[in-house]
């Protein structure tokens, strides 16, 4: 097999959890050469990637198809292979409906259909603007050209980091000295187009991340911007059909993947990591792996607070990275109907917040649940036959909500019923009254049992921030822990964020750095031989 260079030969990597972060950073290392061992604390293998069923409806966990393959495919590329060998990916027209806030009662819900053809885009946006659907065109290549410009590894600056602040003098102008753009997304949308309605449906998969137009710098959401023209896919089988993939490229690098394995401790000498000690399925310890490299798909600050020895660099880094809010969490609810109602014929609907700014105060700032957020309707069986019986629908509804930890809203049975109580009072007022007859099966999982797992601080989704301003490019070089060598992250705790383009992405990020802090250890010691 062909492999993309071979500047890990001999590295001994550990990759902490085997969910699509940790499988994609497998890869990646073992395509360099590494000899790589995955432990993973679950029975079996792919995180959150993993397929629930509710009676005879089943459910892909998040967002129902693929945007921008190519970053998913650049991992397959890794290990000279191709995408399409392993995954067979249908296109989807039109993946994602976003529905306006209703301004007046009685008042019907503008609704735009984001297109996967640019003809068909603008012919949508001309229903609210003429001249705003001859602006798509120049947006999207206005936003080509910053995603190439933004993917250029020379933009990092000495220390590994790019300047991401808007708000300093200097920092605007290094951006634009290399064809990046400053300003916030809100701004660069409020500046390509003349009316809101457009402008809210182009920023509406912000919000899939946990922010809003305006708190997410232009470069961060360049990709989304492009979606319409890369256009979305769903592999034949559903999204679970990646995880299976991952698994046979994996296999055939000779990866091993071992589960029921908790890891316990990660060691260091010398100040860089050199072994991580676990414990097996049958309780008992494991014996200490040595590792050059360790990938943690984990928490960074709940990786380092309870794997690992408290020493000064350590706790600087522990430091560094806590001063990074929390991310949000989220209300899941799973519910298999017996007829899927026509609002819900897409396979992802949008509802936006009647003030993107307000919503995002009340979560971030007051730290409660917010009055009317951001509603995403999911339904895989749209995109994925067989999920659910003939006529009937495997719909996920999720809200965001704050971070568990950080809230002053307690989560317990009576709120999860509120919450529901709540939303379906929503429907209602979108004109969709009994709803709930409709309903067969349900689960509802809440911010409190998000909370209940150790790895997650917070119970949040989304991480700590990683696409906001000085976040999502802004990052260390590599995804690495700058102050413990041989530390690296990936998955949806690490940038650039949590979906799964942007998984693919930092997993390659995380192999790149290992690979330069390999490869750099392994010169000072032939120096020092000498």
């Amino acid at each position: 097999m062909a492999r993309a260079d071979n500047d890990l030969d001999g590295a001994r990597c550990v990759v902490i959890g085997a969910g699509m972060g940790g499988l994609c950073a497998a890869i990646a290392l073992a395509a360099r050469g590494a000899k790589v061992r995955v432990l993973e604390r679950a029975p079996q293998p792919g995180g959150r990637a993993q397929r629930i069923a509710l009676g005879g409806y089943s459910f892909d966990i998040g967002e129902p198809y693929i945007l921008m393959p190519q970053f998913l495919g650049q991992v397959f590329s890794a290990a000279g292979l191709r995408l399409n060998d392993f995954l067979d990916l249908q296109p989807l027209a039109t993946p994602t409906r976003v529905v306006m806030p209703v301004a007046a009662e009685g008042e019907e819900p503008a609704r735009v259909d984001l297109h996967r053809e640019q003809e068909a885009l603008e012919a949508e946006f001309a229903r609210f603007s003429e001249i705003d659907a001859g602006r798509v065109a120049p947006f999207l290549r206005r936003a080509a050209k910053l995603q190439r410009a933004s993917e250029l590894k020379h933009h990092l600056l000495p220390g590994g980091r790019l300047s991401a602040s808007p708000r300093r003098g200097a920092d605007t102008m290094l951006w634009r000295g290399r064809g990046l753009d400053p300003r916030s997304y809100e701004a660069m949308l409020r500046r390509a187009f003349r009316h809101e309605t457009v402008r809210r449906a182009m920023g509406a998969l912000t919000h899939r991340l946990g922010l809003s137009p305006h708190q997410t710098s232009a470069v961060a959401m360049v990709r989304g911007a492009l979606a319409p023209r890369k256009g979305a896919w769903v592999p034949v089988g559903g999204m679970g059909a990646i995880v299976p993939a991952l698994l046979r490229v994996a296999g055939e690098l000779g990866v091993q993947i071992a589960c029921g394995r908790e890891v316990e401790r990660i060691e260091l000498e010398g100040g860089r990591v050199r072994a991580v000690i676990g414990i097996g399925p049958d309780g008992k310890p494991m014996k200490a792996l040595r590792a050059d490299v360790v990938v943690s798909t984990l928490d960074p600050v709940a990786t380092m607070k309870r794997m690992m020895p408290q020493t000064r660099n350590v706790q600087r880094e522990l430091s560094h990275r806590q001063r990074a809010r929390l991310g949000r969490s989220g209300f899941l609810w799973m519910v298999g109907v017996r007829e899927v109602p026509a609002l819900f014929e897409h396979p992802e609907t949008i509802f936006l917040p009647e003030n993107e700014a307000e919503t995002a105060r009340q979560m971030d700032q007051w730290r409660v649940p917010a009055h009317r957020p951001p509603l995403f309707v999911w339904n895989g069986s749209a995109a994925t036959p067989g999920l659910a019986p003939e006529s009937g629908g495997a719909l996920q509804f999720f809200l965001p909500m704050p971070a568990h930890d950080a809230s002053r809203w307690r989560w317990d049975d009576a709120a999860a019923d509120r919450t529901r109580e709540e939303l379906l009072e929503r429907l209602e007022g979108l004109g969709l009254e009994g709803f709930e007859d409709l309903i067969e099966e349900e689960r509802m999982v809440t911010p409190g049992e998000f909370a209940t797992d150790p790895w997650r601080t917070g119970g949040v989704l989304f991480g700590r921030r990683s696409c906001g301003f000085g976040l999502g490019e802004g990052r260390l070089a590599g995804n690495g822990a700058s102050r413990v060598p041989g530390l690296f992250f990936a998955g949806a705790w690490a940038p650039p964020g949590p979906i799964l383009p942007l998984i693919a992405a930092g997993a390659m990020r995380a192999a790149d750095g290992a690979a330069d802090d390999f490869r750099t250890t392994r010169a000072v010691r032939q120096a020092m031989a000498r």
